[in-house]
């Protein structure tokens, strides 16, 4: 779908905001700190609020070069692009389900990956209260798709998804952990996939995302254990929140292409 460039702005606007609103989630969640408490965005280093003018999505951040004002102190470059990356995915939510419930229902998705799989990069924990956030906000908008369709089967077929999710990266991680005689990936991936299915609803695009996320983890993953530096611990969550993202927006036509290729052989 071609978007009009003021709806297109109208969305991109919009992620930079809730991009602001996640960078105060990724920072304060994992801390034990409220999206809410204290009121006011603050400097992770000095701790001094940030003034209005100096919290514009972006823009701040490229006058100020990046550092706070009041200490001078280097703000890391995940800030604008966590803002980028959330308007990003509200361009693409609207052009690709046009502006409809399921276009908010794939910004939500989006957003929660993005911060999630931030999160996990940055500390290595999915934390239960993002995790269970995005779990309850992916049911209310399956109940609301019911309501204006009439029939209760999207919140069925959202419980259905987060089942299959979380049993069958459950059944992974118990049989991986046996393997390889230690942890295989920790629970909270295993929360992550039932919300990610929530949102997907369907078993095919649950198991296309864990086959993606599997085939780019191991591939970064080998990547990383074979370059000359200090070995990493690679958290799962961000491939899995990726090939989530990919799986809602092409992973019908990913599908639709491996059945094509399997039929011709």
């Amino acid at each position: 779908m071609r978007l009009a460039p003021e709806l297109a702005a109208a969305a991109a606007f919009t992620g930079l905001a809730v991009g602001s609103f996640l960078n105060v989630v990724i920072h304060r969640i994992p801390i034990g700190e409220t999206a809410l408490t204290p009121r006011r965005s603050y400097c992770p280093h000095c701790r001094a609020p940030i003034r209005a003018r100096d919290n514009v999505p972006l823009l701040s951040y490229a006058l100020l070069r990046g550092r706070c004002r009041n200490c001078d102190g280097a703000i890391g470059v995940v800030y604008p692009a966590v803002e980028a990356g959330a308007g990003a995915l509200c361009v693409l939510a609207v052009s690709r389900f046009g502006v409809t419930l399921a276009a908010l229902h794939g910004a939500v998705f989006g957003c929660f990956l993005l911060a999630l799989a931030v999160t996990d990069a940055r500390t290595l924990r999915l934390p239960d209260m993002l995790t269970g956030l995005g779990f309850s906000a992916g049911l209310a908008l399956a109940a609301a798709a019911g309501v204006l369709a009439g029939t209760p089967r999207p919140v069925a077929e959202a419980a259905i998804g987060a089942i299959v999710a979380g049993s069958v990266l459950g059944v992974v991680r118990v049989a991986g952990s046996a393997a390889m005689r230690r942890e295989a990936m920790g629970l909270g991936d295993v929360k992550l996939a039932g919300m990610i299915g929530v949102y997907l609803a369907d078993w095919q695009l649950v198991l296309l995302t864990i086959a993606l996320s599997a085939v780019v983890g191991s591939v970064v993953g080998l990547g990383l254990r074979l370059a000359p530096r200090k070995r990493l611990e690679i958290p799962y969550g961000p491939f899995l929140a990726l090939a989530a993202g990919v799986s809602l927006f092409w992973g019908d036509a990913l599908i639709q292409a491996y059945v094509r290729v399997i039929l011709r052989m």
